[in-house]
């Protein structure tokens, strides 16, 4: 067995195979198991500089393996080596998603200019991969520090019109964990698409979302998000989102209540009864609001509640 030049890696001087020396490995201990036999053994020989498709393979054995800083170590060297390698810059920044505290000695520049480097490096057929890759390590932000809106913003300005439908459904995946995500990807694909082609690709999605989230019990619904799904939902769904936006007391929801309620009136009849028993001063008096605004609104007069509340739209359709 020789060793590279790094002391990382070694390769069987019969077979040519590599295999990653451990860091606890000492005093030539072999170590079997189900996946690899790693020996450290030193020759004092002088290893030549590996090419770049070398420290590539390299890093993606480490990768494998979990070791994202070793990993991310090689790629680095395999850019410096070939800046213009899209594999390189991919990997770098894959890597980097993937490490805990790379936010420590670097920056989210640092992560979001390699998957930039890697998609305008990539052939065209490769373009797809960087942008699945992409959001794949957005997933990983919790880890790398990136923020969901930025990152999904830059890509989409950056690809081509083919593919901005797939970064939307990608993005859509993600805003439920963000404040105002749904308004922001919202606004953002109307000023891209318009309205037609931005409800045929993200109303869709938002449904399937809101019923898994009530599926699985959740009491926490982006206000935005319930105004655009709430039509699509049925009598028992649409009781436990209201229910839940009243007694939560979420930011935006009353107008999300006013919003649905004015439109739909068997969500009336679900908020008269969550609160028929209630004191609440601002809890009555958005009754009344929806009652009233249900009223205007079945009776063809919607265009003068609208007015009638200073133009706050409640009924943003």
């Amino acid at each position: 067995m020789e060793p590279d030049d790094s002391l990382e890696v070694v390769y069987c001087n019969f077979c040519g195979t590599k295999h990653i020396i451990k860091d606890d490995i000492v005093n030539n201990t072999t170590i079997n198991n189900n996946t690899q036999n790693i020996v450290k053994q030193y020759y004092g020989n002088v290893v030549a500089d590996k090419d770049v498709d070398e420290l590539i393979s390299d890093a993606e054995m480490f990768e494998s393996l979990g070791q994202f800083e070793k990993a991310n170590e090689k790629y680095k060297k395999a850019i410096d080596d070939s800046p213009k390698s899209s594999r390189a810059w991919l990997g770098y920044a894959k890597s980097a998603c993937s490490i805990p505290n790379f936010l420590e000695k670097n920056t989210a520049a640092d992560i979001t200019n390699a998957f930039t480097s890697a998609y305008r490096l990539s052939e065209d057929e490769g373009k797809s991969e960087v942008i699945s890759q992409w959001m794949a390590g957005i997933q990983e932000s919790k880890k790398a520090g990136l923020k969901y809106n930025v990152e999904y913003m830059t890509i989409f300005e950056m690809v081509d019109a083919d593919q901005k439908d797939v970064v939307l459904i990608g993005w859509s995946d993600s805003v439920k964990s963000t404040i105002g995500g749904y308004s922001r990807l919202y606004d953002i694909s109307i000023k891209t698409y318009g309205e037609e082609h931005t409800s045929e690709v993200l109303i869709p999605k938002w449904v399937e979302q809101i019923k898994a989230e009530i599926a699985r019990g959740s009491s926490q619904f982006d206000p935005f998000c319930v105004e655009k799904t709430f039509e699509h939902l049925t009598y028992g769904e649409k009781e436990r989102v209201i229910q839940a936006l009243v007694r939560r007391k979420i930011n935006g929801g009353d107008d999300a209540l006013r919003t649905v309620c004015a439109c739909d009136n068997d969500a009336v009849e679900i908020l008269k009864s969550e609160l028929k028993s209630s004191k609440n001063i601002s809890e009555k008096k958005l009754l009344d609001d929806v009652v009233r605004l249900n009223k205007e609104y079945n009776k063809g007069g919607d265009k003068k509640a609208d007015k009638k509340d200073g133009g706050k739209g409640f009924w943003r359709r």
